[in-house]
């Protein structure tokens, strides 16, 4: 039951969104392009952002130049070992499952852009940041009595972050 022109169509959208992203320099926070989204969707970084659309369409697109993309974004601004809460504004640890699910699924990617699969390092990556959920070592997070994950200063006042984590944690698991 799928609309093949219509997804088509939604990528080309996503494609075109993303090359814009990337070649309009300087970089700057969506809040400071267009001022009214301040005080209801205020960004404090791009930099997951960017990393999250390169991966999200490599994997849509199986094309590795997204991931060569992506990769530089997770080396060049250093989005390793991530503390941050995983919601809306900071989708780094998202990152980290993209990651592990590109190498399983589509180990080309990595291949085509002349970089290791490096499944190891991405499961480790992603493991070290549910592990430092579980085991308490998150700076501002903690496992409530019913097993909910839950940040005290995130920015989503309906729990988003919350369940987004505990559902991780669960998914992973499995």
């Amino acid at each position: 039951m799928g609309n093949a022109s219509y997804a088509s169509t939604l990528l080309d959208h996503a494609r075109s969104l993303y090359t814009s992203a990337k070649d309009i320099t300087p970089y700057t926070l969506y809040q400071e392009s267009v001022p009214a989204a301040a005080s209801t969707y205020g960004s404090s970084q791009y930099t997951d952002d960017l990393c999250y659309a390169a991966l999200s369409l490599a994997l849509a697109t199986n094309e590795s130049t997204y991931y060569t993309d992506a990769y530089g974004y997770y080396v060049n601004y250093s989005l390793t070992n991530s503390h941050e809460v995983w919601n809306w504004d900071s989708k780094t640890p998202a990152v980290y499952l993209l990651f592990v699910e590109s190498a399983l699924a589509r180990p080309g990617l990595a291949q085509g852009a002349g970089l290791d699969v490096n499944l190891t390092g991405w499961q480790t990556e992603a493991e070290g940041y549910l592990d430092r959920i579980v085991n308490g070592e998150k700076r501002r997070g903690f496992l409530t009595r019913g097993e909910r994950y839950h940040w005290p200063d995130s920015l989503c006042t309906d729990s988003q972050a919350d369940y987004c984590t505990t559902m991780v944690i669960l998914n992973w698991h499995h």
